[in-house]
């Protein structure tokens, strides 16, 4: 059975650093529940962002760096400033919705500007009503799409409820009226930073999305619903996750570092003359040992993939 795509809500793209400044303490002893925790749910940039003492060591055998070397400490710094990043990424991409759920919110919002829409098209008239009391916004930009129009459909559904209360014979299709333009205020304030971008990119880049009275909301609505569509159709034509290009900048910088502290950073997915996607060359197994002290669940064929894509940028940008 297909797994059920749930629209990720309220995603704003910020995420905290809790881990900043802090030793990754996960191996130390007397903390099960933290160890329970970390196994149910790898942390990916959960735990502290800076190198604990084993881990250090350990790269530094890697490296053939030696506990008098003057470099230690130089070599620490740079170590933590790449982890750091990693980490960083991971938390990030944490936040970042699937397409799916991109697609699923994009849908959802459409079918909530179809029924206020709808609800626009019920009424035998459209109503001169303006929206603000303040003066009006000079150039208004696509952003008001997210950042007044809500506001504007609130004030909206607060009118129509005041009319259903004086005009008896209208009450029913202003309070359907009043429904819609919560439901879609409430939508367009809840959706999540992906699919607000991937809007944006298919609203006209205009300065006239003013948004004064009802009769500039219904116009920017259905500029809306055109975007909401387009944005769709594109995102269902889309698949798969996207690249994880952090993880192949921070092994070019891991390459660099190899080639200071230790020899030519290489890349050999072979044994012998078979080959099997893992990193076999000293370069690789020093990356693959630094990536897992971020993500203990990365694979030796991702590693692989990283380190084949280094090797090919480094050679570009400094041929033989």
């Amino acid at each position: 059975m297909p797994r059920r795509v749930v629209s990720q809500w309220g995603r704003t793209g910020m995420v905290r650093l809790d881990g900043r400044g802090k030793f990754d303490d996960r191996e130390r002893g007397g903390n099960n529940d933290r160890e329970e925790e970390h196994r149910a749910n790898p942390d990916r940039g959960h735990q502290g962002f800076l190198l604990s003492d084993r881990q250090f060591e350990s790269l530094t055998k890697l490296l053939d760096v030696s506990e008098s070397s003057p470099r230690r400490t130089q070599l620490r710094a740079e170590l933590n400033f790449i982890r750091e990043f990693v980490l960083k990424s991971y938390l990030r991409g944490a936040e970042i919705p699937t397409r799916a759920e991109v697609n699923k919110a994009l849908a959802e919002t459409g079918r909530q500007l179809r029924v206020f829409l709808d609800r626009i098209t019920d009424l035998p008239f459209l109503p001169d009503w303006r929206l603000t009391d303040s003066a009006a916004i000079d150039s208004p930009s696509p952003f008001n799409v997210f950042v007044t129009l809500p506001w504007r459909l609130l004030a909206c559904a607060e009118r129509a409820r005041s009319e259903a209360r004086m005009e008896e014979h209208r009450a029913s299709s202003m309070i359907a009226l009043a429904h819609a333009a919560d439901g879609l205020a409430d939508i367009l304030i809840a959706l999540n930073f992906a699919s607000k971008d991937d809007v944006l990119e298919h609203l006209p880049w205009t300065a006239d999305y003013h948004l004064d009275s009802l009769d500039d909301a219904v116009r920017i609505v259905q500029r809306l619903g055109v975007a909401v569509d387009g944005a769709l159709a594109v995102g269902k034509k889309r698949g798969g996750p996207t690249p994880k290009n952090d993880l192949k900048q921070a092994t070019i910088w891991l390459g660099d570092l190899f080639e200071r502290y230790k020899g030519r950073f290489t890349h050999n997915p072979y044994v012998k003359t078979e080959y099997d996607g893992r990193p076999h060359s000293a370069a690789g197994r020093f990356v693959l040992e630094f990536l897992r002290t971020c993500d203990s669940t990365i694979t030796e064929t991702a590693v692989s993939y990283y380190m084949a894509e280094a090797v090919r940028f480094r050679n570009r940008k400094d041929p033989v």
